[in-house]
Order: C-alpha cells, then sequence, then structure tokens
C-alpha cells in the first residue's frame, strides 16, 4: 500500500462558485470549499470510482484514477478535522450515506479478491480508500452511520477471509491502519463527539457484536510501522483492563474475543513479532478475565440470612421481592420477614426490573468471584502472609483485612493477578480507625450500596471469628467482602504461623 503521488496538482485546484481557485490539499482550502461550494463532492467522486470500476480488468491508468479520487475525498476529511462543526454542517447526511454504502461495497469485494485472500494485501487505489475511512472516522456522522451499518462486520469479514500459511494476518500496514488508526479513531469520536456520547465500554460491546473486537485483538500484535505516528491505541487496548464485567461475559474461553486472547498469550495467533508490551497487556486481559471466571472454583456456600448456616448455593432459597436475601428453608425466610420487609420494599423500589438488578449486581458478583478465585490460586501465598502477620501482631485471623487491587497502575500492571501477586494484609482495626470519620469511602457494601466509614467501621466491628475482612478495588470502585475461613484455610495458615523462623 505504497503513498499517492500528489504532483497532479490540477486535480486539487477547485473553482469555486465566486471564481476563486483554492487548493483543498491546504486547511483553508479544504475550509473555503466547505463553505462556498455545493458540497457533494462524496457522491460525485463515488459515482466516478464505479464507472471506473464498471471494467472487467483495470490497468494502471484506471488504478491511479480510483487512488485519486480517493486521496480527494481523505484530504478533505483529513483538513475537515479541524474544522469539524463546518464538516458536519455543510457535508449532508445523504452524501455520507452514499459513501459509506460504497465503502461497503468495496469491502465486501475485497472479501472474496482472490490477492487479498493470498496475500493480505490491496493495490493503490484501494490504499486511498482505506486511508479515507480513517480519516472520515474522525468525524461523527461516518462513525455514527458506521456503526449503524454492516461496515464494522462486513470488515470483520474481510480480515477473516485471509488465508495463507501461518497466522494469516493482513500485511502490517493493513494491521497498522486497522489497528492504530480506523478502529481508535471510531471508538474516539463515539466517545467524545456523538450528541449523546458513549461510554468506552459502550463502544466495545458494538464492536464485539459486530466480531470486529476480535479482529482488532489480531491485528493489534503487528507491529506499527518505522516512523508510524503515536496514536491512541495502546491507551484503547489497555483500556479492556477497566471492564472486568465485559470481560467475563465476553473473553470466556470459546467466545470469539476470548479464544482470540488465549491463542494470542500461547503464541499460536497473531504477528510473531508483537512488542513486549502489547503481550503484557493481552496477558493481562488473560490474567483477569480468569480472575472474574467463577468455573473451577469449589462448590459455594452462602449463609442463611436468619440462622447463619452454610449452605451451598445451589440449594439456597433467593427472596422473590429484592433477589438479595437467601435462605437455606421457607421456615427462616418466614423467621426474617419482620426483619428483612422493609429493605426489600426499599430494595425493590429502585431495581423494578431483573434486568437492572443483573446488571447492578454483576460488579459486585465479580468482586467476590476474583477475591475466592485470588485465594484458590495463591493459596501458599496468602496463607504464608496471613500467618506472618498474626506472629507479628499477635491478632487473630479474623482480626486482619486483605486489600486487594485488580485496577491497573500507571505501568499497565494489574497487582493482584502479578507472578508473583501483590497485596496488601493489615491489622483491620488499625486499617479503619485511619480513615476519616463521616465521609463517603467510595467503598460499596455487599448489596452494592454507597457506604460512609462510620458504616464500615460498624460492618467491620460485627466481623465474627469465622471470617476475614477485603478490600477489593475492581471495575473503578471499592467493594467491601467477607469470606468464611473453612478449616483447610485455618489449618494452613496455622500451620505456616508454627513454621516461620523467629527473627
Amino acid at each position: 500500500m505504497s503513498s499517492f503521488n500528489t504532483s497532479n496538482q490540477a486535480v486539487f485546484e477547485v473553482v469555486l462558485p465566486n471564481g476563486i481557485r483554492v487548493d483543498i490539499r491546504t486547511r483553508a482550502g479544504t475550509a473555503a470549499f466547505l463553505k462556498h461550494s455545493n458540497v457533494n463532492y462524496l457522491s460525485s467522486k463515488v459515482g466516478e470510482m464505479r464507472k471506473i470500476q464498471k471494467k472487467k480488468k483495470l490497468n494502471a491508468y484506471d488504478k491511479a484514477m480510483l487512488a485519486e479520487r480517493n486521496y480527494f475525498i481523505c484530504i478533505i476529511a483529513v483538513n475537515a478535522s479541524h474544522c469539524h462543526d463546518l464538516f458536519r454542517e455543510r457535508v449532508t447526511e445523504s452524501e455520507v450515506r452514499c459513501w459509506l454504502e460504497y465503502t461497503i461495497e468495496q469491502v465486501k469485494r475485497l472479501t472474496t479478491s482472490e490477492t487479498w485472500i493470498k496475500t493480505g494485501d490491496i493495490f493503490q487505489g484501494l490504499g486511498e480508500m482505506i486511508r479515507g475511512w480513517i480519516f472520515m472516522f474522525s468525524h461523527a456522522v461516518p462513525v455514527a452511520f458506521a456503526f449503524d451499518s454492516d461496515f464494522f462486520s462486513a470488515l470483520a469479514d474481510m480480515i477473516k477471509a485471509r488465508k495463507g500459511e501461518g497466522r494469516a494476518l493482513p500485511s502490517e500496514k493493513i494491521c497498522f491502519c486497522i489497528a492504530h488508526c480506523l478502529v481508535p479513531n471510531a471508538v474516539y469520536v463515539a466517545t467524545s463527539q456523538f450528541d449523546n456520547t458513549w461510554s468506552t465500554e459502550k463502544a466495545f460491546k458494538k464492536l464485539e457484536a459486530s466480531g470486529l473486537l476480535e479482529q482488532f485483538l489480531r491485528c493489534a500484535t503487528a507491529p506499527a510501522p518505522q516512523g508510524a505516528p503515536v496514536s491512541y491505541f495502546g491507551e484503547l487496548l489497555q483500556s479492556l483492563l477497566d471492564f472486568p464485567v465485559f470481560l467475563s461475559r465476553k473473553f470466556k474461553r470459546g467466545d470469539p474475543c476470548g479464544d482470540a486472547v488465549t491463542a494470542i498469550v500461547d503464541g499460536k495467533d497473531g504477528s510473531r513479532r508483537i512488542r513486549p508490551e502489547i503481550m503484557k497487556t493481552f496477558q493481562n486481559i488473560d490474567g483477569l478475565r480468569n480472575a472474574a471466571d467463577p468455573s473451577g472454583l469449589s462448590p459455594m456456600r452462602s449463609a442463611c440470612a436468619f440462622c447463619k448456616e452454610r449452605v451451598l448455593r445451589s440449594k439456597m432459597m433467593t427472596c422473590s421481592g429484592c433477589h438479595w436475601n437467601q435462605y437455606c428453608c421457607s421456615e427462616c425466610q418466614k423467621g426474617d420477614w419482620e426483619n428483612h420487609k422493609q429493605d426489600c420494599k426499599d430494595f425493590s423500589k429502585s431495581f423494578s426490573t431483573s434486568k437492572a438488578r443483573k446488571e447492578y449486581w454483576k460488579p459486585q458478583d465479580i468482586a467476590f468471584t476474583a477475591t475466592e478465585k485470588f485465594v484458590q490460586q495463591n493459596f501458599g501465598a496468602f496463607t504464608s502472609m496471613m500467618a506472618k502477620e498474626c506472629m507479628k501482631t499477635g491478632l487473630g485471623i479474623h482480626d486482619l483485612i486483605v486489600e486487594l487491587n485488580f485496577m491497573r497502575d500507571k505501568d499497565g500492571n494489574i497487582p493482584a493477578i502479578q507472578h508473583p501477586p501483590i497485596f496488601k494484609i493489615a491489622p483491620r482495626q488499625k486499617y479503619v480507625e485511619a480513615l476519616p470519620l463521616g465521609v463517603p469511602c467510595d467503598v460499596k457494601d455487599e448489596k452494592g450500596r454507597d457506604i460512609t466509614v462510620d458504616a464500615l467501621k460498624r460492618i467491620h466491628s460485627k466481623i465474627t471469628p469465622g471470617k476475614v475482612g477485603f478490600v477489593v478495588h475492581i471495575a473503578g470502585e471499592f467493594f467491601f467482602a467477607t469470606m468464611s475461613l473453612n478449616d483447610e484455610l485455618k489449618r494452613a495458615v496455622e500451620s505456616s504461623w508454627t513454621n516461620q523462623p523467629l527473627e
């Protein structure tokens, strides 16, 4: 995909209705063109390109003419990125739709092209077309229409159509255009320029539904060409780590994105020239989605809200009003009703649909699952550190608090899933007393509600000898969780304590 030669100056010099000649390769020329022309250049250029492509076989001149027209569209979009409002005002929606329909046609044509399937590359004229996509996607209307159309799914199919030896990625230049430019541009515009801006997570969900997120991950492994400009790409890839709920739902093994991450981490997919910092991000994505995945955990038990007996969750009864309190039998549910009915009424009023409850509870579920998975996967390190802290302070296990951080730091690391993991254990009373009274502490209780430090202290004061407290930082929030100490955990800590060397 070579650079286009712009030496044919006459093509880019446009005479405006007032007789003034402007060069649209300059920002001032583009602004004047948009202000004073009848702006139907997209449909005009599309018509010319369709006429050229009616030929059964394109010669070098035809390809140059395609490149020229695609470059015209590209250069207007580039220069208009400095006057978004003018572009949006003057380029009509029908013009944008005309361009997008043509673009989708070309993507589908490429998908069946023998050259593309074998080499993952395209000739110069269509190379300029891809540059046109990138810079058109710096504007809100083209991006909005692309998300509403089948453009992204067609592009995903095009990438998947590439066949060949090994991992069969597109060429490194095409991978760069898709992973470093086109997708980041679309996400950035959707999250900053739409009339009703999206969250980054919503943009990821849309890309995942189209199949393009999986292909974005694969293309992201290819190195950027020498001298390529720094883009939003690295930050976008790392931002997947901010959405453990999304990872737990869409990056499971067996899901397209999940299988792509697994194959990349195992060295079975993606570029062999993947940069170490990009591989580290993929390893963190793999670690975080595994931490949020409840599979592999031993059968979980919950305490009955009335008698406190711990029963397998699969055998628990859940209150049909609030869908939160759980009971081991109908007698316990009846016995707890007087104490529970006001909370049940208040909570049911706030979350009237099962969908709302599902979306609300999921972050807490992730926090508690990640906590249990952390203890299970780091059993030796966890019990050893608990024992050291017990010996150092003379406190019991239930008098300690564990702080787990599943959020990425400035270097892109996630402390709780590092090897070895990084976590903190401290005396619970000192930890809580260090917090200022009467202020929100950005911690949520086991029902997901915001609590103040005062309330957090009251909760901590009620921790029984059979439990240990955790503060879990995940999904941009802090959650307070407790875990019952089973006999195996108690014995492991006591054994570690007994075997600790004297300091």
